[in-house]
């Protein structure tokens, strides 16, 4: 865990040696980080934040845990898309590259920046 947070690069290295099921774990604990961080912020109502809510109301009427799951699922099916669409341009320009390393890229891509906005709402909240 010391890597993930203080060395990126090297713990970036070290998990695309991983096979794909791992990541799509990763994924999906990458969508998790990111919707709670999300859910967060909207829960604590800043003023800046307050746009979703105005511009679709039934964001407001949702629960935390409704919310949370919303996000969760597309986060992950984002990554999915983005996936498929960095795959369909290195077939095109590169002939090479399969759907898994597009997929290993877009779940690091999205793991990393969702632990470090996780960590600065969390210390953002502290008085």
């Amino acid at each position: 865990m010391y890597h993930i947070f203080f060395q990126p690069f090297e713990a970036i290295d070290a998990i695309k040696k991983g096979s794909t099921r791992a990541f799509a774990v990763m994924c999906l604990v990458a969508s998790a980080l990111g919707a709670l961080a999300i859910t967060l912020v909207l829960e604590s109502r800043p003023g800046w934040a307050s746009w979703p809510t105005i511009s679709f109301p039934v964001l407001a009427e949702l629960s935390s845990v409704q919310l949370f799951l919303l996000l969760l699922v597309g986060i992950y099916v984002a990554n999915l898309i983005r996936a498929f669409m960095l795959h369909l341009v290195m077939k095109i320009f590169t002939d090479k590259g399969a759907y898994s390393d597009a997929f290993k890229i877009v779940t690091t891509v999205t793991f990393i920046p969702a632990v470090y906005a996780l960590i600065l709402i969390i210390l953002g909240a502290i008085p």
